[in-house]
């Protein structure tokens, strides 16, 4: 009889550490990905709008910040899959499709800020710890949009990422602009981008 139970207890303990080693291991998968989203938003908020990345280096990093971004999606969705669902079949098959929607949906939103860590952000660091004097050229889509609590005095150009404007410079600075104007800006960067000081209009493209 005594056999029978340390069997048994030797069985229970066998089957926790089996169930603790995947647990542990998504949640240390859970806390880099929190880490890596948290300082996706601080560099979000606290790097310049006046900082702009150069056409060069966005067709370079497509493939790397769009990668990042879907493994952290991917991985995201799977963690809370498993959270909510994962040790209960029952409630796995009986998921709400909606409240599954909205997770991914979520998700997507915030895989945008991550894409912009390797598009924007990164860079920005970069170009103001070694950057130099630098010039890049881009093309005018608006410069009357209205400024809101993110962006005061919004300049919108061609080709920039999804949520990426330049912002923060001066009304007579924006009063030179006009759409589908080609301007040279200076500034201090690298050949990934730049902060905006100064520019030089070219042309208007048709």
């Amino acid at each position: 009889m005594a056999g029978q139970v340390d069997h048994e207890a030797e069985l229970a303990c066998a089957t926790t550490a089996a169930q603790t080693g995947p647990t542990r291991r998504r949640q240390i998968v859970a806390a880099l990905l929190s880490s890596l989203i948290a300082v996706a938003c601080l560099l979000k908020i606290t790097i310049s709008g006046r900082y702009l990345p150069s056409h060069e280096w966005l067709r370079v990093s497509n493939l790397p910040a769009y990668g990042l971004g879907a493994v952290w999606c991917f991985s995201t969705v799977y963690l809370m899959f498993q959270a909510n669902y994962g040790e209960d079949r029952k409630s796995a098959e009986a998921a709400s499709p909606a409240k599954f929607a909205f997770m991914v949906f979520g998700t997507a939103l915030f895989s945008i800020i991550v894409v912009d860590l390797v598009r924007c952000e990164f860079p920005a660091l970069i170009a103001a710890v070694i950057g130099g004097s630098v010039e890049h050229s881009y093309v005018v889509v608006r410069a009357d949009e209205r400024s809101d609590k993110f962006c005061r005095h919004p300049i919108k150009l061609k080709g920039m990422p999804l949520m990426k404007k330049l912002c923060g410079m001066p009304p007579e600075f924006r009063n030179q602009l006009s759409a589908r104007m080609e301007v040279t800006f200076i500034g201090k960067g690298t050949w990934m981008g730049l902060y905006v000081r100064d520019m030089r209009p070219s042309s208007s493209v048709d």
